[in-house]
């Protein structure tokens, strides 16, 4: 690491009637909520861990039952049985929400996942495997949709589950995956500060290429999202240079996207075009077509509005946040963005009661964001009131509370 990937302190970001920036996202998982999911982590995954060891203390014990001649015949065939069934059960159910998470039916996954994963809990380490792609998915699923701050609540359980002995909960997680985490729930919450510590930490210890790489991605995009360009471009070459041999995995989509927003910063606007062909070609090839096209479609709305060619940008901005508002369980912060973009360009080319109107309309689908994160996060303080309503994290959150809030909006 050198000098320049130093953590420093922000930009201020202020919102103003004119802003295209997300308002500042006031701290929706406070202290005291953070520290009770810390703790709730730590007691359920320390009885989990008792329960896992007896489990495969019974399962030791048969197998070597099994083992020997006397009751060979007795336990080998029922604990094999058993064991398929439960494996494959755990495997077609896992296998199933995967599938509908690729296909984007996000809906259908919420509905299936809880189950399954409580599955695989129960039979966890025989479907370690499973157990872990269900809580990326689960990961995943909050991060696709825009719902930061369950995403925050839900890592800060998994801190306390992965750090049993730790008294407070602050700074950088020990864990990789948690921490990385926490610092993307971060970012897309503006705590650009918070984040950005998060990643030199990591950047500093972490040497593997593919996690390099990733960091180096989501450190990039805090920058970015910071406005902070030029030093978000640093961070980018390292990682084009590191992924240079990886043309076609979603790594290299992700960091083309984030030049893309480089070249569109310094006003490169033919060579942002030529990367917009470039991030298409690899969405298409790793299906992740619908959100590419947003993205390229918001960014087409931005070249064409620095080029004056406004007509042609409220049509780009228009498609992008139609693809946008089309999603299940829309990510309402991406909306926000392309919709102050679109009153921007409006207010611009001297649409002023227009643009008024997309303000308007940002700051209705801000007021909804928070409503829907509040709303999740006090049915989450009630659950956390009753232990009986958590098994490790799986009923902490309930994926299948997705109210459609943007019917109550005019367009």
């Amino acid at each position: 690491m050198t000098d320049r990937l130093s953590p420093q302190e922000p930009h201020i970001l202020e919102a103003t009637l004119d802003s295209k920036l997300m308002p500042s996202v006031p701290d929706l998982v406070d202290d005291e909520l953070a520290a009770r999911l810390s703790k709730r982590g730590q007691i359920e995954f320390s009885a989990f861990r008792k329960r896992r060891f007896i489990i495969v203390f019974a399962l030791s014990v048969l197998v070597g039952m099994s083992l020997t001649p006397v009751f060979a015949s007795l336990f080998q065939i029922p604990l094999l049985l058993a064991a398929l069934i439960m494996v494959s059960i755990a495997g077609s159910k896992t296998l199933t929400v995967a599938r509908a998470f690729s296909s984007r039916r996000y809906d259908q996954v919420a509905v299936l996942l809880p189950n399954t994963m409580r599955i695989n809990t129960m039979w966890y380490p025989l479907t370690y495997f499973q157990y872990r792609k269900t809580l990326v998915i689960q990961l995943q699923l909050l991060l696709m949709e825009g719902r930061f701050a369950e995403l925050e609540a839900l890592i800060r359980y998994y801190w306390g589950a992965t750090e049993r002995q730790r008294k407070e909960f602050s700074g950088t997680p020990s864990n990789f995956f948690v921490a990385n985490a926490l610092a993307v729930a971060y970012l897309q919450q503006n705590k650009f500060a918070e984040a950005e510590k998060i990643f030199f930490d990591l950047l500093e210890g972490t040497r593997a290429r593919n996690a390099r790489v990733l960091l180096l991605n989501n450190y990039a995009y805090c920058l970015i999202r910071g406005k902070r360009f030029a030093e978000s471009e640093k961070i980018l070459t390292e990682a084009l240079k590191l992924n240079r041999h990886d043309t076609k995995s979603s790594a290299a989509l992700r960091l083309q996207m984030l030049k893309t927003r480089i070249l569109l910063s310094k006003n490169e606007f033919q060579a942002a075009e030529d990367s917009i062909e470039i991030v298409m070609e690899l969405a298409t090839r790793l299906k992740e077509v619908a959100e590419a096209t947003a993205f390229c479609q918001y960014i087409l709305g931005e070249i064409r509005t620095q080029q004056h060619s406004y007509e042609e940008a409220k049509l780009y901005f228009q498609n992008a946040i139609e693809i946008m508002q089309s999603a299940d369980n829309p990510n309402y912060v991406v909306l926000l963005e392309c919709t102050n973009s679109l009153g921007d360009m409006l207010m611009q080319s001297g649409q002023v009661e227009l643009a008024q109107k997309q303000y308007l309309r940002g700051r209705q689908i801000f007021a909804l964001y928070l409503e829907r994160e509040n709303y999740a996060l006090d049915l989450m303080r009630n659950r956390l009131d009753d232990p009986t309503h958590t098994s490790f994290g799986v009923d902490l959150i309930k994926l299948a509370d997705r109210i459609k809030y943007l019917d109550t909006i005019a367009p």
